[in-house]
């Protein structure tokens, strides 16, 4: 044992000798110890418990151990499961004893609830018959501003056609319907000179201008108060009517006074029809017209005044025989710009040479240009040549300024997709169209009716090729002198333009030419073996053929009669080769 002891302290003296021994000596260690098993282990307190986890943290112990450890937190949890039961069950006796007697109270609680509940239900009541006694009235008061905005409506119709009667000077003697029926049978009759004067010292253009404004605002009110379907536009549609009839009449006569302001009758006082003033006044007739949407009745104006008188003098059926004098040869010594194409003679028989206008340019670009001349056909020794020039010159003359003016009021209706309608007519095409209605439409109803027998005879082939070439000739001019593309095209969709084309027998002149160039042709080529075909005479009969081929539509031509045409030009070209 002692020297057991001796040993014992013998290495209690080395360690001690060695630095930093009693630090190490001083440490505790802290070894790995079974935490037993309580509610606040993380593996039994988890959201979700996991069998492998708990049993992993557990595998240091023996499984006799385990089980040990796992029947006494078995019992703890059980006494607990137990005292808990027992104080809640003591909880619920308790409450049991205290509720004895509640039923009484509860029903005692009935009877000022039921009453509360009859009280509630008689204010509901009431506040239903008060709302729907203010949603009566809301709506009486919103009858009422339909009814007060709709008799606005009304005196504001009547006052507007009050005052529409007054600016027109209507009279009291023509408040009637029967005074209505004179009045239409007056307004076609045009109105003295004391009239015009009259309104000329009050600028009747403005006058006019503004009586179409109030009757286009009479126009929406009457319409408007028409879909409120009120009776009372019904009643006054005849005055509506006479309005209507009596700014036409004046605009009428005022718009005819201004087309005839260059004649000597008109142009007495030369400062009230100044050109520019002129210029001005009639488009502000045309705006006039455009506005109301009576296009019609300016192209019926345009015509009876300017298009028929001279229709008349200048195309009647014995027109062709009356001496003409013929055009002024035209010298280089000319204002204008030298034209860009040669200063070669027009014929009838020939289309124009390099022509210096655009086909397809308005006419605004031709008559403010300063190289503009008037396209007029060669009138020598050729009367219908000279009546066609009569016709150019009057278009240039008196209908430019009108086609100018009218087409600057017609290109909105030109837009593809547009949707505005004649309000008068919704039947028509708005916008004004006077080149193919009233220009084309009389000048080719009269060359038909005084000029057809004369011009349309295919009987005489060599008069029709140069009535037929010298009226091409006109109708191309006249598309120069057409105000835009789409005149030009509705010109040429016109029932007048489509008959006229229809008279044109070139069915029949190309049979009589065929026969008499195939005669000569077959004349020729029957001639003896020994006998040849010069290149002279061969030339000489396709000469003959060709001018009237080439300047014709061989288009127009019957199928079967082109074809032997050129059948014929085929067997001549043969001959040629073999007898060469």
């Amino acid at each position: 044992m002692d020297g057991i002891a001796t040993t014992t302290d013998r290495i209690s003296a080395l360690i001690s000798d060695k630095p930093g021994t009693e630090e190490l000596l001083a440490t505790s260690i802290d070894l790995a110890a079974l935490q037993p098993l309580s509610h606040t282990n993380p593996f039994l307190s988890a959201e979700t418990f996991s069998v492998e986890n708990f049993l992993i943290s557990r595998s240091h112990s023996s499984l006799s151990d385990f089980r040990a450890e796992l029947r006494g937190y078995y019992g703890v949890l059980k006494e607990e499961l137990v005292k808990l039961i027992n104080d809640d069950y003591t909880a619920f006796i308790s409450l049991s004893t205290d509720l004895r007697g509640e039923g009484v109270r509860i029903e005692k609680l009935k009877h000022p609830l039921g009453n509360l509940n009859q009280e509630i239900q008689s204010s509901v009541d009431q506040l239903k018959q008060i709302q729907e006694t203010i949603q009566h009235k809301l709506d009486e008061r919103a009858a009422l501003r339909e009814e007060k905005a709709r008799l606005h409506l009304l005196l504001k119709l009547s006052e507007t056609l009050v005052r529409l009667e007054s600016l027109l000077f209507i009279t009291k003697e023509e408040l009637s319907e029967t005074a209505f029926g004179n009045l239409t049978s007056r307004v076609i009759q045009k109105p003295d000179e004391s009239f015009l004067e009259t309104r000329s010292r009050t600028n009747r253009v403005k006058h006019v201008s503004r009586i179409a404004t109030e009757f286009n605002q009479l126009l929406y009110l009457a319409d408007k108060a028409r879909q409120d379907k009120c009776a009372f536009v019904d009643e006054i549609q005849w005055r509506v009517d006479r309005v209507k009839t009596t700014l036409s009449s004046d605009l009428n006569h005022l718009f005819s006074v201004l087309l005839l302001a260059d004649s000597s009758l008109e142009t007495s006082n030369s400062q009230d029809f100044d050109p520019a003033r002129r210029k001005f006044d009639i488009k502000e007739c045309l705006r006039i017209y455009d506005s109301i949407g009576s296009w019609r009745e300016a192209e019926e104006i345009i015509r009876r005044e300017l298009v028929t008188p001279f229709i008349r003098q200048a195309i009647f059926p014995g027109a062709l025989a009356v001496p003409h004098s013929p055009l002024a040869p035209r010298t280089p010594f000319t204002t204008h710009p030298a034209s860009p194409g040669p200063f070669t003679p027009k014929t009838p028989y020939t289309a124009y040479p390099n022509t210096p206008w655009p086909r397809k340019t308005p006419i605004d670009t031709y008559f403010n240009s300063a190289d503009f001349q008037l396209p007029l056909l060669n009138d020598l020794e050729n009367p219908l040549a000279s009546i066609f020039n009569k016709i150019l010159r009057f278009i240039e003359r008196d209908l430019k300024l009108v086609l100018e003016l009218a087409e600057t009021f017609s290109e909105r209706y030109h837009q593809p997709n547009t949707s505005t309608k004649d309000p008068c007519s919704p039947s028509e095409s708005p916008g004004f169209e006077i080149m193919s209605n009233v220009v084309w439409a009389d000048i080719g109803h009269a060359i038909m009716e005084g000029l057809g027998t004369t011009i349309f005879a295919a009987g005489r082939p060599d008069d029709f090729h140069e009535n037929y070439m010298t009226t091409q000739r006109f109708i191309e001019a006249l598309e120069v002198l057409a105000p835009s593309l789409s005149a030009i095209n509705k010109m040429r969709n016109h029932p007048v333009y489509l008959s006229f084309r229809k008279r044109w027998q070139l069915p029949v002149y190309f049979q009589l030419r065929w026969k008499d160039v195939v005669g000569d042709l077959e004349s020729v080529l029957s001639l003896p073996s020994e006998g040849r075909i010069t290149l002279r005479d061969g030339s000489a009969i396709l000469s003959r053929y060709c001018v009237w081929l080439e300047t014709l539509e061989v288009s127009r031509a019957p199928k079967n009669d082109a074809e032997k045409a050129f059948t014929t030009l085929a067997q001549y070209d043969n001959t040629l080769t073999l007898t060469s």
